[in-house]
């Protein structure tokens, strides 16, 4: 029930490239970790869940807590949990109180198990850098195209792993939704969010569809010998990868509703959530201006999100249909000579 919020921990092995039963060798092994957390029970806008990458190594005994949490959260506005996006070590991720995931979801991780830190270097690095360019606005976090999964599925592809494109979830209804939602809540944003969650990769939009597929690949092709690219970070992982661990994460019980698990769909999304967005269960939050003085005068504009094109495109369409309705009028109203 709930996702596993309720359930107690539990971790299996998925693969191990020796085929052992015995218990697996963890101490000192270098990891690349995927972190999915689930839907809260308390905020209707939470139903898609969060992700997350982690980077470090096992602790003598199989610790875990000091990995590196790499946490994207929007800057823009304060956080009613106290969240800032930031690197954080795992157990004031999941732990700190209030604003540690494991108090208001439960939680899923996939563990990369390797033999050299080499991948988890490389993406740490990387990471670093598109932190760096976060806090100084040279992009900025759009829960429809620039989120938590698509800036970390976005980095891992920049490094040379072909993570699969699954494509957007309806690119069809995205052409129609951005003009029907705009006429329909009398505003172009509404129209142009509608746009960018029907047509952005799924990969890049919804964390539990980001876990399944990095999940699949690592099974079906990373962990078999010569299916790997040539590429830096794909070759890294074909080579080093030791085994794949699940490990299912409770809530801690508290006085918060129970969470359950995210949604896979907008589709599902919509079938959760209350019919009438009136109804939403949803905790206001206040802006955040960051300082002018962070911002790189020389950085390269930010890329804009794809709905603005299409918004462009929508109204030369409209323009060049009232026109041709204007001379179809004309020459109907023109009596003939």
């Amino acid at each position: 029930a709930h996702g596993g919020a309720t359930a107690p921990f539990d971790s299996r092995t998925l693969w191990r490239r020796d085929g052992g039963r015995a218990p697996l060798p963890l101490a000192g092994k270098p990891v690349l970790a995927f972190m999915l957390n689930g839907a809260q029970g308390d905020d209707d806008e939470s139903y898609g869940g969060h992700f997350a990458v982690a980077t470090g190594r096992f602790g003598p005994a199989g610790e875990w807590d000091n990995w590196l949490v790499n946490n994207f959260y929007s800057l823009a506005s304060v956080s009613e949990k106290g969240i800032v996006a930031s690197i954080l070590p795992m157990d004031a991720y999941m732990g700190d109180l209030n604003s540690g995931q494991a108090w208001y979801r439960p939680s899923y991780m996939l563990v990369a198990v390797l033999k050299d830190q080499r991948a988890p270097a490389l993406y740490q690095e990387a990471i670093s850098r598109v932190f760096n360019h976060f806090y100084r606005q040279d992009f900025h976090y759009r829960h429809a195209s620039t989120n938590c999964a698509g800036i970390n599925v976005e980095t891992l592809r920049t490094l040379g792993w072909k993570i699969p494109r699954l494509g957007g979830e309806s690119p069809l209804k995205a052409a129609v939704a951005l003009p029907y939602m705009a006429f329909k809540e009398v505003s172009l944003a509404s129209g142009q969010s509608a746009y960018d969650y029907l047509k952005t990769e799924r990969t890049e939009l919804l964390p539990f569809v980001a876990f399944n597929t990095i999940a699949e690949d690592l099974l079906t092709r990373l962990a078999v010998p010569g299916r790997a690219g040539s590429e830096q970070l794909e070759a890294q992982l074909g080579q080093d990868l030791e085994a794949l661990l699940f490990v299912r994460i409770p809530q801690f019980p508290s006085s918060r509703a129970f969470g359950s698990e995210p949604v896979m769909s907008l589709h599902e999304y919509q079938q959760r959530a209350p019919a009438n967005h009136a109804d939403w269960k949803i905790v206001p939050v206040a802006p955040r201006v960051l300082p002018a003085s962070f911002r790189d005068a020389a950085a390269p504009s930010e890329r804009k999100p794809p709905s603005v094109l299409a918004t462009w495109l929508w109204f030369g369409f409209a323009a060049v249909a009232g026109a041709a309705l204007v001379a179809r009028l004309r020459r109907r109203r023109t009596p003939s000579r």
